[in-house]
């Protein structure tokens, strides 16, 4: 019930300078109510999460299916937003190979999150282990060669065209 709203606001904050605000917490409604639901299985006793867990989960079977649909979709729907989102400012950005090159580390992100989804839909859970294992590596391993993250280099900003200012412009807002 995170990846997918922190890879579309991560998407969104790369994308758009100062997009992320306030309003972006109810992307992290459906994990908080989640969590919520679960408080009082939290706070059983240990004997009694074991009678549970002996039981197969007795009691908490319609709670597990509906956190189940919802991470499924929430898996889904976020990669389908951020995928759209990403296609809308490449349609709207100028032709600029640095700007694609970059916002190719993003589609990297996409696709691998998307075959984990995929896999968690219809393989095995150890195969989905073993693709969550090589996704991580996959994201430390590019993630390092990102602007911005252990360099003094600022991120790249990719203004969307319609709402850059001239540099006379900028200094009439001064």
């Amino acid at each position: 019930l995170l990846h997918g709203p922190f890879l579309f606001l991560y998407t969104k904050s790369v994308i758009e300078l100062n997009s992320i605000k306030i309003k972006s917490l109810f992307h992290f409604l459906p994990f908080t109510l989640a969590f919520l639901s679960i408080i009082p299985f939290l706070w059983l006793t240990k004997q009694e999460k074991i009678v549970i867990y002996q039981s197969g989960g007795q009691g908490y079977h319609m709670l597990k299916t509906l956190i189940l649909i919802g991470v499924i979709l929430s898996g889904v729907i976020y990669i389908i937003l951020t995928i759209n989102f990403l296609v809308k400012h490449i349609s709207l950005m100028s032709k600029s190979n640095s700007q694609s090159s970059y916002l190719g580390w993003i589609f990297k992100l996409i696709i691998g999150l998307s075959l984990i989804w995929m896999m968690v839909i219809l393989a095995d859970e150890k195969y989905v282990f073993y693709a969550v294992v090589i996704f991580v590596l996959f994201i430390g391993y590019y993630g390092i060669k990102q602007l911005g993250i252990f360099t003094n280099q600022p991120q790249l900003i990719f203004p969307i065209e319609s709402q850059t200012m001239s540099y006379t412009e900028s200094l009439q807002v001064n």
